[in-house]
Formats: structure tokens, C-alpha cells, sequence
């Protein structure tokens, strides 16, 4: 990229362009990280506070983007796999908003004598 930005704006975007769409179409991380879907999911991002909801926001404004791209024919996903999509969804919608109510449901969910929480200040 940085040659590429020698050449030109127009050159460096081109080039941008050409090696993140090269596989957008057929796998669902590269499509989610065209720098064009990247600016729709930032935009959910930064509706919220914290990294815990921008996180959680960030997951479900992928999967919008993705069911979104499907709808539109950007995407290739095989049928059997789109119902992943509502999978990822549902349990992304139980995460609570309240992280210290996520980590203790965690906490109690994966107890274990070899999980310390303490040694992680939890």
C-alpha cells in the first residue's frame, strides 16, 4: 500500500478495493471486512458506551450486514449455512447489557476447579 499511495489516491484505493473484495463475495469474514461494511458496522459501534456494548453491537451489526449483503445477492452463503446468522443472533441477544452481570452468568456457567476467578481480578 504504501507504493501504491506513491502512484496516487485513486491507485491506492483501487488497490485497496481489488484485495478486499477479491474473496467479499464468498466468505463471510472478508466480506465484513470491505472497508465499506466496516463504516456501517462503526456507525453501530459508536451509538454505544463501553467496549462490552460496542462489542455486542459490533456482532449484531455484522450479522445485519451479512443478512443484508445475502438479501442483495453480494454474498454467496449456502442456504444450510444462513441459519447460522439467526443462531449467532439469538445468543448475542441473551448476552445481558450489564457486563458484570455477563461475567457472573459466566462465572457460574463455566465453574471449574481449574478456573480461578480471582486470578483474573473477577
Amino acid at each position: 500500500m504504501n507504493e501504491a499511495s506513491t502512484k496516487g489516491k485513486e491507485q491506492a484505493l483501487l488497490l485497496r478495493d481489488l484485495l478486499t473484495d477479491s474473496d467479499s463475495r464468498f466468505d463471510p469474514q472478508a466480506y465484513v471486512l470491505r472497508p465499506d461494511v466496516v463504516l456501517e458496522i462503526s456507525q453501530e459501534i459508536v451509538k454505544e458506551t463501553g467496549h462490552f456494548n460496542r462489542t455486542r453491537a459490533a456482532a449484531l451489526a455484522a450479522i445485519d450486514q451479512l443478512r443484508k449483503a445475502v438479501g442483495q445477492k453480494r454474498i454467496l452463503i449456502e442456504e444450510r449455512e444462513l441459519s447460522w446468522l439467526d443462531t449467532m443472533e439469538n445468543q448475542i441477544e441473551e448476552i445481558p447489557h450489564d457486563e458484570q452481570e455477563f461475567i457472573h452468568r459466566m462465572i457460574e456457567e463455566n465453574a471449574s476447579d481449574k478456573f480461578k476467578p480471582e486470578k483474573y481480578d473477577l
